[in-house]
């Protein structure tokens, strides 16, 4: 999951005590496994908890006028609800667009392998290993199956690996698909 922010601060230098004065924020991610009505999600206080927050980020402005950070939040597999935290001191903070989003690769078929709809990683180096099935009537051609690489772009890189048609199946490309349809049989004299 990928944070967006676009944020301006003043310099310490426009306050008339600079010492009280940070150029810096924080940025805390808290998760959540389970939700229920008396969950304290709606009730739970910033700073009363901030001990079972995790920080992500200290952030300070890059120009004069704003600046454009985006994060990477490992989110855990059993997580069903985010909350995000901004903690400032003796700063003048302007948070002018918070974007939360995530980054998917499309389902696709490729070499008759069928690679479903993934969600990309949290590091934007490493791609997601996902293990594809061959589509309907075809194996694999290797002793493994098939597998592909969800990149953070959410663009597949490629696939190791590949399925064919099983034997009586041919190769056919309808409506912009590769399939295995049964072989048409020849009459013979």
């Amino acid at each position: 999951m990928y944070l967006e922010l676009l944020f301006n601060t003043r310099e310490c230098a426009d306050y008339i005590d600079p010492k009280s004065c940070k150029e810096t924020f924080s940025v805390y991610v808290k998760q959540y496994e389970h939700i229920h009505p008396t969950s304290d999600i709606h009730r739970q206080t910033f700073n009363r908890s901030l001990h079972e927050w995790s920080k992500t980020a200290v952030l300070s402005k890059k120009n004069a006028n704003y600046t454009e950070e985006t994060l990477s939040v490992k989110i855990n597999d059993r997580t069903k609800a985010i909350r995000f935290g901004f903690e400032e001191n003796g700063l003048c903070l302007s948070l002018l667009r918070v974007k939360i989003y995530y980054v998917m690769c499309d389902a696709t078929v490729i070499k008759f392998s069928s690679l479903p709809q993934t969600v990309t990683g949290s590091d934007r180096t490493e791609p997601v290993t996902v293990t594809a099935t061959c589509t309907e009537n075809a194996v694999s051609k290797q002793s493994e199956a098939p597998v592909g690489f969800c990149s953070s772009s959410g663009k597949w890189n490629h696939v190791v690996g590949e399925c064919e048609c099983k034997g009586g199946y041919e190769s056919e490309v309808a409506m912009g698909r590769q399939t295995c349809t049964v072989q048409a049989k020849t009459n013979s004299p």
